[in-house]
């Protein structure tokens, strides 16, 4: 809005001196020359003050007019682009939210279909529930073994942590039946992972107190300590507790250090 006012300002003023411009041409235009003895009066008398004035005025008033009108133009353009986008995501939005409506129906069918299920099983076979949790028991005992029971073999090392983690982490989370019909070596499992840990350990303490040794807290290693900071900032919490507080205290403080700050 702001540069259409000042549009229409400047143009005001130009032909407003320009209407100027025309009436004094306009008035030095009419001539009235004083008679002389023996001679006839001769009077010039120009009507371009008058209609010129008209004319500009009409010129200007039309411009303002064209302005103003393209101006609403490109308002309107812009605001119903925006529209049409708000729109098409409101219809999006009631699309998605209509499908939902329909799934939630769909599955609460199911749920009271298979609560229907359920009930007629257990009115014709008492212990079914129990035979079921069993049957399930036994599945996730298989698949655990199949997905670790070749840990034994596998070689314990800093780099190996994580998979005796996931394995032992995975052991724990299961139901005491599950537990029970497990047939991997939990016990060396257990062993591995532990062993693992410690190894991880003092493989990140090697890797802090070398970058503590090497780099300065300058400003020509920075790049160096913000990448000790985000491999710290991966490392487990459990790692991470079994290193010298003061250690990791003394990376971030260099990082500071290197970047000018206290």
């Amino acid at each position: 809005m702001g540069k259409l006012r000042k549009s229409i300002s400047i143009i005001i003023s130009f032909l407003m001196a320009l209407v100027g411009t025309i009436s004094v041409q306009a008035a030095s235009a009419s001539t009235d020359i004083s008679p002389t003895p023996g001679k006839s009066t001769i009077v010039v008398t120009s009507s371009l003050s008058a209609s010129g004035i008209i004319i500009l005025i009409l010129i200007l008033l039309l411009t303002i007019s064209i302005i103003i009108n393209s101006w609403f133009v490109r308002v309107f353009f812009r605001h119903k682009e925006k529209f049409d986008n708000l729109h098409s995501k409101m219809c999006t939005v009631q699309t998605q939210n209509k499908n939902l409506k329909a799934k939630i129906v769909s599955l609460e069918k199911n749920i009271n279909f298979l609560d229907n299920w359920k009930q007629q099983a257990i009115e014709t076979d008492a212990t079914i529930e129990s035979k079921v949790m069993a049957t399930q028991s036994r599945q996730m005992a298989e698949e655990f073994d199949a997905k670790y029971s070749d840990l034994i073999n596998l070689t314990v090392s800093a780099k190996n942590f994580t998979i005796f983690k996931t394995a032992y982490q995975t052991y724990e989370n299961l139901p005491e039946t599950s537990q029970d019909d497990i047939t991997t070596d939990i016990e060396a499992i257990k062993k591995k992972y532990k062993s693992s840990k410690k190894l991880k350990v003092k493989e990140v303490t090697d890797i802090i107190n070398e970058a503590l040794s090497l780099y300065k807290p300058t400003r020509s290693y920075r790049k160096n300590w913000d990448n000790i900071v985000e491999y710290l900032k991966k490392i487990p919490k459990e790692i991470k507790d079994e290193i010298d507080k003061s250690t990791i205290a003394t990376v971030y403080k260099n990082q500071r250090l290197a970047y000018g700050k206290k």
